[in-house]
């Protein structure tokens, strides 16, 4: 795989910016607008392309359906999925389209951002994150960042949801872990102050000086961020959070616990 671009979109929000560069726009199909200009960034390498295919679901099926659940972040995933020739990952919560077979496995025990996710792949071949009419907070990276740092965010605990993945006929009965948000509480994360901080150190760039296109490296975005969780393991959340989680967690010593909340 060549340099893969992971795209967080908002077609309605990236139109004016496609015209703006030239672009020409068709106002009956604006998915195939932005589709093409995306494989025009790409050098015209379509294999470059991945775009998330989430479905949330699966926390309360333990069921995850490959080629029926619902992609829930934006119509141009799912417009790509319904007409381009990409296969989804068959990872719950957090699959991802591609047309490469990214090498993602699902016999052992899943953990979506883990050391053999897609995201870990995005690191490994120096990808960049492509926001595009999407909002800074959309960045699921950060949760890979924060999986790989530490031995995980000390402000959220671990919790199994093995299932099975369903791909036309076929069953799979799988084991699945991730580090969840604790039940109850208040979590979020400063993202304001995040977004600010990398484009102060030129990390996240707008393309072509547009406010609604905005890139950054996942390499240089992840080795930032690790400087600074291993510095504040709070780094991330906004002031509230904070605050809460510090006395959550003994100021820090304690690491939450499942059994606390559930």
């Amino acid at each position: 795989m060549n340099e893969p671009i992971f795209i967080h979109s908002d077609v309605g929000k990236s139109i004016s910016s496609i015209k703006s560069l030239g672009f020409k726009v068709d106002t009956k199909n604006l998915q195939q607008s932005i589709y093409d200009f995306l494989i025009s960034f790409a050098k015209k390498d379509a294999s470059r392309l991945i775009f998330p295919a989430f479905n949330y679901n699966y926390g309360n099926t333990q069921e995850f359906k490959v080629l029926e659940d619902e992609i829930e972040v934006g119509s141009l995933p799912t417009w790509v999925y319904k007409t381009q020739k990409f296969n989804r990952t068959a990872i719950p919560f957090y699959s991802v389209l591609s047309i490469n077979e990214l090498g993602i496995e699902s016999d052992n025990l899943i953990n979506p951002f883990g050391e053999q996710s897609f995201f870990q792949k995005l690191f490994e071949k120096d990808g960049k994150i492509f926001f595009l009419g999407a909002p800074f907070r959309s960045n699921t990276f950060i949760h890979f960042v924060e999986e790989m740092v530490n031995n995980g965010p000390i402000y959220r605990y671990k919790k199994r949801f093995d299932g099975k993945i369903i791909f036309g006929n076929i069953k799979k009965n799988v084991l699945f872990e991730m580090h969840v948000r604790p039940k109850n509480t208040f979590l979020d994360y400063d993202w304001d102050r995040l977004e600010r901080e990398l484009i102060e150190n030129n990390l996240l760039k707008k393309y072509k000086g547009l406010d609604q296109l905005k890139l950054i490296k996942a390499r240089e975005l992840f080795f930032y961020w690790k400087k600074q969780i291993e510095n504040d393991p709070f780094y991330l959340l906004n002031d509230f959070s904070k605050e809460y989680m510090f006395k959550a967690t003994d100021k820090g010593t304690k690491r939450l616990e499942l059994e606390d909340f559930e």
